[in-house]
């Protein structure tokens, strides 16, 4: 392919991605956490520290560079949007950028579908620190692929410290130089002065930057800070363990085969070992519960499609030598192909399955508590994946919501919400809204799924409950004390 022809083809798969990103894009509950951090950073011009509406008032430790990147640019009509789907889609120029070093432009190319596709994008929130997360972490790995150039050393500088101010990902770097460090001695690669001194100064900046922002975190949790003080309920969902079945139901057979193949070519060649290194960290990071599973499945298969370029090549190469080399024009049509049947499809799939916890019937409920209740120290039971909604549209506090660092009884807190909805005893549930100063409990389809229930069956007792909104979601207020 010519040169020319080639960044069209990046481009358009770039814009392609983007607008796909931007109709499958839909708001969650988490989201509203950053919309408000954001108007907190516009109003007061300083990052939150202390959240006085999440459980009932709490610390806050929390990488802050997202956050203002997103503020500073809130003048642009739909930026929460723009904004994390321009990150996100750049992923495909990187991986493109990351694979050129080492292999053709079509393999390139290749590279990029997959990446621009994972329909694993597609299933996550991108309106969190994440999506400025990924993309500064394969900048980092282009840039130390380029490190001789002086452009490339200063970037690999510049994300060496922007990555820890943005997400506590930077521990995976931190482990990943390590194993890098490992693998170069076990494959008897010498790294250069340069290279080394690069290495050390982002393990010393990582580090650094770590203990400064998660200094409370470490001192109270030690390196149970890891877990992020998650409910144990709740740990199972957001810390799955990794399984070969589970992982090859949400990752492209296609990426996978290529990208184990290129991985174990990239070892032979010595070839691209810092992305290798990258690889390994999130399997270890996955199989030891220490990154939440769809995060680390994402880093995984962005790996494997930078990766899968060794696989592509070492497959044309050898289809140069038999009987189908005349062949190999049509083969690689074959490949696109089944890149569109494996990966883009899955992509429209799995977008449109995403669903909402916080939908619009939720909104005007929560909306109508907002301007009716003047009491904005009285606490809403929900639970807790509703906590963040709670505080962004009626400004009261939640009894929990799903930023559990340094959150005080998130165990308990979480429990009792469970039994406020499962529970037959009015007693037991006023017992619970008067140690949170509680006055409302709300009730949706999804809340009743969630708990396999019908009805909450205290609320009968009119004398202290009432119903205070019902239109698509049901609000109770909660009278007795």
């Amino acid at each position: 392919m010519k040169k020319g022809s080639v960044y069209l083809v990046l481009a358009l798969i770039f814009i392609l991605s983007f607008a796909l990103h931007f109709y499958t894009f839909k708001l969650d509950t988490d989201d509203y956490f950053t919309l408000r951090y954001i108007e907190q950073l516009k109003e007061k011009r300083t990052p939150i520290f202390y959240d006085d509406l999440s459980y009932g008032g709490r610390k806050i430790e929390e990488p802050f560079l997202f956050y203002i990147i997103l503020a500073v640019f809130s003048f642009i009509p739909l930026f929460y949007k723009i904004i994390p789907i321009l990150l996100v889609s750049s992923l495909s120029v990187l991986i493109f950028f990351i694979v050129k070093k080492y292999a053709d432009d079509t393999s390139a190319i290749i590279s990029a579908i997959f990446a621009a596709f994972l329909p694993l994008l597609f299933s996550i929130n991108l309106l969190t620190p994440f999506s400025l997360a990924l993309p500064l972490l394969f900048l980092l790995i282009l840039s130390y692929l380029n490190i001789e150039k002086k452009t490339y050393l200063n970037t690999f500088i510049i994300c060496s410290i922007l990555l820890p101010l943005t997400s506590s990902l930077a521990i995976l770097v931190f482990v990943t130089v390590l194993i890098y460090f490992f693998i170069t001695i076990i494959e008897e690669r010498k790294i250069s002065a340069l290279e080394k001194e690069a290495l050390l100064f982002s393990l010393f900046v990582n580090l650094l930057i770590i203990l400064l922002i998660f200094r409370e975190s470490l001192l109270n949790y030690g390196l149970a800070f890891i877990w992020q003080n998650t409910p144990t309920p709740v740990l199972a969902d957001y810390y799955k363990e990794f399984t070969i079945i589970e992982a090859l139901e949400l990752i492209s057979p296609l990426l996978l085969l290529f990208g184990v193949f290129g991985f174990i070519v990239s070892l032979r060649n010595k070839q691209n070992l810092f992305l290798s290194s990258t690889l390994v960290t999130t399997l270890f990071f996955l199989w030891l519960k220490i990154i939440p599973f769809l995060l680390g499945l994402v880093i995984l298969t962005l790996s494997l499609a930078g990766l899968s370029s060794f696989g592509l090549r070492s497959l044309f190469n050898f289809i140069k030598y038999t009987k189908f080399a005349e062949l190999r024009t049509y083969l690689l049509f074959a490949v696109i192909i089944l890149l569109i049947a494996s990966v883009i499809v899955p992509s429209f799939i799995l977008s449109s399955k995403k669903e909402i916890t916080v939908d619009n019937e939720v909104i005007k409920g929560l909306e109508f508590l907002n301007v009716q209740e003047s009491d904005k120290e009285a606490a809403i039971i929900a639970p807790y994946e509703y906590g963040h909604a709670i505080t962004y549209f009626s400004r009261n506090l939640n009894v929990a919501d799903s930023l559990f660092l340094l959150a005080p009884d998130a165990e308990k807190r979480v429990s009792d919400i469970d039994t406020a909805y499962l529970s037959k005893s009015e007693t037991q549930v006023i017992e619970i809204a008067h140690h949170y100063n509680a006055r409302y409990i709300i009730l949706n389809q999804d809340i009743k799924e969630k708990y396999n229930v019908t009805s909450l069956e205290y609320v009968k007792n009119k004398e202290c409950f009432s119903k205070f909104y019902d239109e698509g979601i049901s609000i109770y207020r909660i009278k007795c004390k």
